[in-house]
């Protein structure tokens, strides 16, 4: 339509029998005379944009006008004896307020609330001859906005939660190109899922009139959300620009960034394209169902209860405040003798053997195991990385990769003895163990195949599964973690009780190994790096208790303890290996 208006106009104007030349000419003085151009291309955001601004403003302006109304039937109500002194007695105007409110006229509002359920209806939020939600608005809630805001936390995990130097250097290099916002957009957006909200709305959802049940859950989703629609035309770019720099930092693959790239603005217009003009029209019948039911009116703002924490620049005065108080904190430490007495008494909660334990786990960098995962097709690649029962795997993988040979091998010379009586051969416990190792990897395998049938569900277009599906492979899952872990722990301990008992006799009597002191060779590969081990066989024995004890430790009081599936606030791990200073760049050191 505007095309043909367009030529029309040309046509009468003569612009189409004009030369090339002359049509330049006229151009250039239409512009040096101050014309401007402008595209008769209607953006599509920017028309969505302009609606829900329209749409605030009109709110307003029917706040106002009903209040503009009530004032003035107010004064009208008023006795002439007031209105000459002035309000005066606080009695009559609660007569009067009353008297207004029952003779005010209730059917405008109830057609504007009506006209909302309908719209409602229209946009499949309500079904038509029953009370509660559609199926349909239940599924794109709970099936595909939770899994996808889930699925997208778990994308950008590594920059927000995993580790704050990655963090805070990601945010600093926007802030240096100029890209204030992009960081704290993006941030909001990775916080739009929340676990305990989606639980409520679930919960609510199975009682009794649902619709109201839910109203103060949707109202947050709504004003999650409303704090970086406006922002949404330049989403794709913040996502592009912070997964950019961290693939520049951690060494990401190119198409695992530019798949996760994908997925994120993928969720990003399902979430504003899809679901929150739904969610627009369901929030406006709560608002116009309030004040039709006698409730006191107020501006929509105030229905939302907007506070300073859900306005766009929040989160970046607050790192900068937090940024300027560790500053001024560094430059307050003057008492270092306190400050080492107090990292003493920590340290001493932990043993020694599992402080040392630790500094050789946190030399594996998981994200770029799961990265070579990728890179050679391995299934293990739909993992998350920071995935409890992935973590596990990988240690445990390591453990058997690279102390296997002290008694997988004949390098090792074990002998028979016996302890309080009884027949002690450590040899045969650590082979036994080992194979309990090599059978228990069926169960990590059978997690690893929930984990895929979960992720080609959460990614299959036009999927027709119930989210009531996903829950009960959720709960399988969970499950199976808890199993996995529980047993890995007790081979752990175990292995580390065999080795203790090799280490106190080393220091006693020297019968169980009879070449303690004897420097082995032999080649490790563990994850595409390989390395040559070249180290007395007892100090091998020590590295493995060592590391068996921080693993135990990690499985019942650090981080792989507990019954969530994923390490959400690390307190022991270190996700990209210990390194002194920054995050490098490697090509293949992944462990």
């Amino acid at each position: 339509m505007r095309n043909s208006i367009l030529e029309e106009k040309r046509n009468r104007l003569g612009i189409n029998r004009l030369s090339t030349e002359e049509q330049k000419k006229l151009f250039n003085d239409f512009v040096g005379a101050g014309g401007t151009v402008v595209d008769l291309e209607y953006d599509e955001k920017t028309r969505l944009n302009q609606k829900l601004e329209e749409w605030i403003r009109r709110k307003e302006l029917e706040y106002t006008r009903h209040m503009e109304e009530e004032k003035q039937k107010e004064e009208k109500t008023l006795p002439s004896s007031n209105k000459e002194k002035g309000i005066e007695n606080k009695k009559a105007n609660v007569v009067s307020t009353a008297s207004r409110k029952k003779e005010e006229n209730p059917t405008p509002y109830f057609i504007s609330q009506l006209a909302s359920k309908i719209t409602c209806i229209l946009y499949g939020i309500f079904p038509i001859f029953r009370k509660g939600f559609t199926k349909r608005f239940l599924e794109l809630t709970f099936y595909y906005l939770q899994s996808y805001l889930l699925e997208a936390q778990q994308i950008l995990y590594t920059v927000f939660q995993a580790d704050e130097r990655l963090s805070e250097r990601i945010r600093k290099f926007l802030l240096r190109a100029g890209y204030t916002y992009y960081f704290e957009v993006v941030y909001r957006f990775y916080l739009l899922y929340d676990e305990q909200l989606f639980s409520q709305l679930f919960n609510e959802m199975q009682g009794f009139d649902p619709v109201s049940k839910t109203k103060p859950y949707f109202i947050e989703l709504f004003k999650r959300i409303l704090s970086i629609y406006r922002y949404y035309s330049v989403l794709g770019l913040a996502f592009e620009k912070i997964l950019e720099e961290e693939k520049r930092i951690c060494n990401i693959d190119f198409k695992f960034n530019e798949a996760r790239l994908n997925k994120l603005q993928k969720i990003s217009r399902f979430v504003f394209e899809k679901y929150f003009p739904k969610l627009l029209q369901l929030v406006d019948y709560y608002y116009r169902e309030e004040i039709l039911f006698g409730q006191k009116a107020r501006s929509f703002k105030k229905f939302l209860n907007i506070t300073e924490k859900d306005m766009m620049g929040y989160w970046n005065r607050y790192w900068e405040e937090n940024e300027h108080k560790k500053e001024t904190q560094a430059t307050q430490e003057v008492n270092t003798d306190n400050n080492k007495s107090e990292s003493e008494t920590l340290t001493k909660r932990i043993p020694q053997e599992v402080l040392d334990g630790m500094n050789e786990i946190n030399k594996i960098n998981f994200l770029a195991v799961l990265n070579y995962f990728l890179s050679i097709k391995d299934s293990r690649m739909f993992f998350s990385f920071n995935d409890k029962i992935f973590i596990t795997w990988v240690l445990l993988e390591y453990l058997d990769r690279t102390y296997s040979h002290l008694f997988l091998s004949n390098s090792v010379i074990f002998q028979v003895t016996f302890q309080s009586g009884q027949r002690l051969d450590i040899l045969s416990n650590l082979k036994d163990l080992y194979f309990e190792i090599d059978s228990s990897y069926r169960n990590f395998y059978t997690y690893l195949e929930i984990v895929t049938e979960l992720n080609k569900i959460s990614t299959a277009d036009g999927s027709k599964e119930k989210f009531s599906f996903i829950q009960k492979l959720e709960l399988q899952r969970a499950q199976l973690s808890r199993k996995i872990r529980a047993d890995t722990s007790n081979i752990i301990k175990k292995i580390s009780e065999n080795v203790l008992k090799i280490l106190i006799d080393y220091n006693s009597e020297k019968k169980i190994v009879l070449n303690p002191d004897e420097i082995i060779h032999y080649e490790v590969n563990a994850f595409g790096k390989k390395s040559i081990i070249n180290s007395k066989i007892i100090d091998l024995f020590i590295q493995l208790y060592n590391f068996a004890m921080a693993f135990y430790f990690l499985l019942t009081e650090g981080d792989l303890s507990g019954t969530l599936i994923s390490v959400s606030h690390p307190k022991y791990l270190s996700w990209y290996g210990s390194e002194d200073t920054e995050i490098k760049n490697e090509n293949t050191q992944v462990v």
